[in-house]
C-alpha cells in the first residue's frame, strides 16, 4: 500500500468515530455498558483480522470505519459501566484511573505492536485479533457472573 493512504484511512476512522460520538445521544441508552464493550471487542476482532490479510485499500477504507466502534462504542461502555458500578464518592477517581490504565496499556501495545510489524509485518495484527477474543470471552464471563443491574 501506498504511503499516501495513511493519512486518510486515519482520517475515515476519526470521521465515523466523530459522526458516532454525535449520533450517540439517540441509541446509546438502549446499550448496556457490558454489551458496549462486547460489541467493541467483536468489531476489533472483525477489523484487526481482515488487516491481517493484507487486503486491498478499498477493504482497509472499510475495516477502519469499525474504529467508530472498536474505539468510541467501547470507551462509552467502559465510561458507564464505571459509572455503574462505583459509588458516587469514588466515580471520578475511578474514572481517571480506568484512563490512566487505558493510556498505560496503550503505551505497552504500540511498543508490542512496533516489534511485532518488524518481525511479522500484517499477521501482526493477529495479535490484536488475540486480545478481542480475550476481550470478548471477560465480557461473557462477566456477565455470566453478573448478570446487567437492570436485569435483575
Amino acid at each position: 500500500m501506498p504511503d499516501y493512504f495513511i493519512g486518510p484511512l486515519l482520517a475515515i476512522a476519526a470521521t465515523t468515530e466523530a459522526i458516532m460520538m454525535f449520533a450517540w445521544r439517540r441509541f446509546g441508552g438502549r446499550i448496556t455498558a457490558r454489551n458496549m464493550i462486547l460489541a467493541a471487542c467483536v468489531a476489533s476482532l472483525i477489523r484487526f483480522t481482515v488487516m491481517a490479510f493484507d487486503p486491498p485499500v478499498g477493504l482497509l477504507f472499510a475495516v477502519q470505519t469499525l474504529h467508530a466502534i472498536s474505539f468510541g462504542v467501547g470507551y462509552f461502555g467502559v465510561v458507564h459501566f464505571i459509572a455503574n458500578w462505583t459509588s458516587e464518592s469514588n466515580a471520578a477517581e475511578a474514572q481517571g484511573f480506568a484512563n490512566t490504565l487505558q493510556q498505560g496499556a496503550s503505551v505497552l501495545a504500540l511498543t508490542v505492536f512496533g516489534w511485532l510489524v518488524v518481525q511479522f509485518g500484517t499477521a501482526a495484527y493477529f495479535a490484536s485479533s488475540v486480545v478481542a477474543v480475550l476481550g470478548v470471552i471477560c465480557v461473557l464471563v462477566s456477565l455470566r457472573l453478573r448478570p446487567p443491574k437492570d436485569a435483575y
